[in-house]
């Protein structure tokens, strides 16, 4: 997770700048997701492997990077890949399968 403060994102004049330059995100990495730190909310992070998906809730206070090169909330190896984070509101979570079934 990269933490970048507003007042140092580039202004609405202009052509913007690539987020890879205003962070030290590896050349390889994908970005996930991007949203605005909202103090005490909660988000979902998901990642997805072979045949399996996990998710953990973690508290927006907590994923706060001091340093450019961001902060290692979810370790994805071999065939794993971060897929999602967004906010969490309320206390259920619900997936469809590739089976077409619903698991709340």
């Amino acid at each position: 997770v990269f933490t970048l403060d507003a007042s140092k994102l580039p202004g609405g004049r202009g052509f913007g700048d690539p987020v890879r330059l205003l962070a030290d995100i590896d050349e390889g990495a994908e970005i996930a997701a991007l949203w605005p730190h909202q103090p005490g909310a909660k988000l979902l992070m998901v990642a997805t492997g072979d045949s399996d998906v996990r998710g953990f809730v973690a508290g927006s206070d907590e994923l706060i990077a001091t340093t450019k090169k961001g902060k290692n909330v979810l370790s994805v190896d071999g065939g794993w890949k971060a897929v999602l984070a967004v906010p969490a509101l309320g206390d259920h979570v619900a997936i469809v399968g590739e089976n077409r079934k619903l698991l709340v």
